[in-house]
Formats: structure tokens, sequence, C-alpha cells
């Protein structure tokens, strides 16, 4: 169409711009607004940075180096899928925006993240998800309202209602922020944290360290930790070895029948204590038992 400068194919097309291969079933070439809108099993080649984006539907702002997709879309480069509803892809700032039911498959690194929405800053290999996220790497599940993934670091810093599973040994950690180092497979959690280990023993502590190597759980902060028989000991700080069920730490208060009749309590100021044979070892113990024991 001369008098609107626009060109419209069909059949199976292709358009070729400066490292950008573009096929479709349809286009819809805009020449006065440098814009190309094209449609049906589109594809899209970025051959200078490597990407390659599959679409239902797609336009083209080549003035502002902008790709906005619709429909089911799939982005691949260097080892990373990411699947979603809808892309936007700057091409000059290298950064991709999915929306609606984001997934992103990290194969060299085993990872599996789920989103409302991500950003993916290529230059920086940091991903930025919004909403309901949700990562698996292996037997650890981590939940969180957003996340940051850095490619470089392999960490994720996850913020807001954040839920820390180990599948496999049944262990559970709530907190409102956590940074999960996957090279050294540790978990350290910012601020208020509670853990359930097996539904065995349950610990309210804040800034927690977890080694998943170690299976060891620690804080310097004071802490709670709750057996499922109403024993509690309470700490300055503790290290607990989850596979040996021996805590150890500071100025320990024992307390048996925990809010029941016939309580019994142990001041410990420094001690290791054996949870699973019920045994401790301590320095200068003070003890205060429950009156019908005499």
């Amino acid at each position: 169409l001369k008098n609107n400068e626009l060109f419209i194919t069909k059949g199976k097309s292709k358009a070729i711009n400066e490292g950008i291969i573009i096929d479709a079933d349809n286009f819809k070439y805009n020449k006065i607004k440098n814009i190309i809108n094209a449609y049906g099993n589109v594809k899209i080649d970025n051959q200078d940075e490597n990407y390659l984006i599959y679409t239902d539907e797609a336009t083209y702002q080549k003035n502002k180096e902008l790709f906005i997709t619709k429909g089911k879309s799939k982005a691949i480069n260097e080892g990373i899928i990411i699947d979603a509803d809808n892309f936007e892809y700057n091409k000059s700032k290298n950064v991709i925006n999915a929306n609606g039911n984001v997934a992103i498959d990290n194969k060299d690194e085993n990872y599996l993240i789920y989103a409302d929405d991500a950003t993916y800053l290529k230059n920086e290999q940091l991903f930025l998800t919004k909403g309901q996220s949700k990562a698996i790497n292996e037997d650890i599940v981590i939940h969180g309202d957003n996340f940051e993934y850095n490619r470089i670091d392999n960490t994720i810093n996850a913020e807001g209602n954040v839920k820390i599973e180990d599948t496999l040994n049944d262990y559970l950690i709530i907190a409102n922020e956590a940074t999960y180092f996957k090279n050294s497979e540790k978990l350290i959690t910012q601020g208020e944290t509670k853990a359930d280990i097996q539904s065995k023993y349950f610990i309210t502590s804040k800034d927690v360290t977890y080694l998943h190597n170690e299976k060891i759980i620690s804080s310097k902060h004071k802490t709670k930790l709750q057996d499922n028989k109403s024993q509690v000991y309470f700490a300055d700080r503790f290290n607990y070895s989850i596979n040996e069920e021996i805590i150890e730490g500071e100025n320990f208060l024992v307390i048996t029948n925990y809010n029941l009749p016939k309580s019994d309590k142990f001041f410990l100021d420094s001690a290791t204590v054996d949870l699973r044979q019920n045994k401790f070892v301590a320095k200068n113990t003070k003890i205060e038992v429950h009156k019908d024991v005499f």
C-alpha cells in the first residue's frame, strides 16, 4: 500500500535487519513508523546476543529496538529458557520483561524458577521476579514474594513470606528474607526465623544460618527450641546438628513439661545437649524441681 507505506505479506515470511532475523506466517510492515507486526509461528533470532524468541505474535519497533510478544512466548539464551504469556524485549538494554505464568529453566545450574512476572538483565546476569515466586534446585524449594537471582554468584535472595523446604529431609524454614548460596549450599535468613525439623523440633530465632550439606542450623541470637514432648530449650546462641540431634549453646534455660504441671527448670551456663538421649554436659548447673519431687 504505497500511500500508507504499508507492506503486508502472506505465507512463510522472513525479515532481516542488522543481526535480527524474524520468521512468521504473515507480516505487516509500516515503513513510516518502522514497525513490523509478525503473526503466526513467530521466531526472532538475535544473532548478536545469541537469543531465540518464539511466540504466537510479535511487534518489532525498530526505532526503539523493542520487541513485544503476545501469546505463548519462549526465549532461549545460553542454557536459559524463559516461558511466559508475554515478553517485552529491549534489544538496546539487553533486557527481557516476562509477564504472566513465568517459568525460568537454568539447565546449567539445575534451577527452575516460577513467578508471576520476571525481568532478566542479561548484561548483569540478574533475574528479578515479582509475585508468587518459587525456586526449585534438587531437594531445596524456596518460596517468596520476590526473588533476586544472581547467575554470576549463583545466589537467590528471597523477600516476603519466605519459606525454604528441604523436601528430602523434611525441614522447613520460614522468614521474611533469606539468601541461598548455592555453591556453598548455605542459607542465611534475615530477621525473625522459624524452623520445623521433621515435625519433631520447632525453632524460633533470628538471623539463622543453615548449612545444607552438614545439616547444621545455628544463630548468634536468643533462640527457643521446643520438642514434641513439651520440653523447651532457651539459649543466647545455639548450634544444632540435625543428624545427631545435638544442640550446643550458652546460657541455657531448659524447661520440662513446658506450660504444664510438674515442670522442672535447668539453668546451664554453657552446654551440649543430646536431645535424642535426653542428656547434657554443662558448666555451672542450677536446677529447680517441682514441689512434688520431695
